[in-house]
């Protein structure tokens, strides 16, 4: 997809040229310093590739950890979003007097009073099906289940 491709050449557009900036759609940025190409994410976030080279013969993405291409960038950033939404999620929750004892993959789990259950339903449906400032349009949707245990 086109997507993953401009990711691709933004990553290695970055990695050739130090100190140059590339962005592409949704406010995604690369650069590089010293070997490491820095990818910002739509929610302001930094991660980094390090040890980076792209190989002369096949044109493929080389770094600390292995390989990587277009489609890998995507999944990357698509989890780490997924990570800062849930992270302002917990946040913001936790600014509404909602204590949060675990999280799953992309699951925020509480441990309420049975009288507190609709309640605290109607606040994480407030709060979770609204996109963060970064991402406004993202369709969210939540479900929410309540239960004497996890599992």
């Amino acid at each position: 997809p086109k997507f993953w491709t401009d990711l691709e050449k933004a990553f290695k557009f970055a990695a050739r040229y130090p100190g140059r900036v590339k962005e592409i759609q949704h406010g995604i940025k690369f650069w590089s310093e010293s070997k490491t190409v820095h990818m910002q994410l739509p929610s302001g976030r930094v991660m980094r590739y390090q040890d980076v080279r792209i190989s002369a013969a096949s044109g493929q993405i080389h770094w600390k950890y292995g390989t990587l291409w277009g489609g890998g960038i995507c999944e990357n950033i698509v989890q780490a979003a997924s990570r800062d939404l849930i992270a302002e999620n917990i946040l913001a929750l936790t600014d509404r007097g909602i204590k949060v004892a675990l999280t799953v993959h992309d699951s925020i789990l509480s441990v309420v009073c049975e009288g507190d259950v609709d309640e605290t339903r109607e606040v994480y449906q407030e709060i979770m099906s609204k996109p963060a400032e970064w991402c406004p349009g993202l369709p969210l949707a939540v479900e929410i289940d309540a239960g004497k245990r996890y599992g």
